[in-house]
């Protein structure tokens, strides 16, 4: 789904855009819904992609040596995840997954 550059004004990470730039970025990242439980990239997944939350619950883990699950970081709406492989486009090395109905923008590295 296209974003509206409004959205955008609610993103901390774009407030220093002007009215121009967030119009511009919008019609380049795209809004995407995730379910309960969706993964949103798994680890080894193609990086490329980072996302901002804008609404609901998300959890960024890896699994340890042990194969045990740890969850690194839980981004509140605002917040970002998935950007070291946005920038240097290796894989994603951690998992991300919904644990409510989340809606994120996705940024493809090849919109920057």
């Amino acid at each position: 789904m296209a974003c509206d550059a409004d959205l955008l004004k609610r993103v901390p990470l774009f407030s220093l855009l002007d009215d121009v730039e967030r119009e511009v970025l919008s019609s380049h990242v795209e809004v995407r819904q995730y379910h309960p439980h969706q993964h949103i990239y798994r680890s080894g997944d193609h990086g490329g992609s980072g996302y901002v939350v804008i609404e609901g619950d998300v959890k960024v883990s890896l699994v340890d040596e042990d194969q045990q699950e740890l969850v690194i970081h839980r981004p509140e709406p605002g917040g970002f995840f998935g950007f070291a492989s946005l920038l240097d486009g290796q894989p994603h090395q951690t998992s991300a997954t919904a644990l409510s109905h989340a809606k994120c923008l996705e940024i493809n590295s090849d919109d920057l």
